[in-house]
């Protein structure tokens, strides 16, 4: 069961950028969450900064990945996906072709 806090910590987490900043983000909170205490809320803060550090640093996990990938795009017709350009370039043995099939065919359980 989530407690109040975890709430108000996701709330705060997916709110999107609004004009007035964090005091209109308060001001949503009170409205979404009248009983909530002012410990609630501050605990609910600290949360909320962790959910969204925590998400920081997956994006950027996310986006070095890509950079990773890029070259399998190169030279390839636009509009191709990822894995049509990784088997394109795997039948001439680019060897982060191949490494990245091998990865795809671990995330689908081994069977491809």
């Amino acid at each position: 069961m989530s407690d109040i806090r975890d709430e108000i910590a996701e709330f705060i987490a997916n709110t999107p950028p609004v004009p007035g900043g964090m005091p209109a983000v308060m001001c949503l909170v009170a409205d979404r969450f009248p009983h909530a205490t002012a410990a609630d809320v501050d605990a609910a803060i600290d949360r909320a900064i962790d959910i969204i550090e925590n998400r920081a640093v997956q994006a950027s996990a996310g986006a070095d990945a890509l950079d990773q990938l890029a070259p399998l795009f190169d030279g390839m017709p636009p509009n191709m996906s990822l894995g049509e350009c990784a088997r394109m370039k795997a039948d001439h043995g680019d060897p982060l072709a191949l490494a990245y099939l091998e990865w795809e065919k671990q995330q689908a359980g081994g069977v491809q």
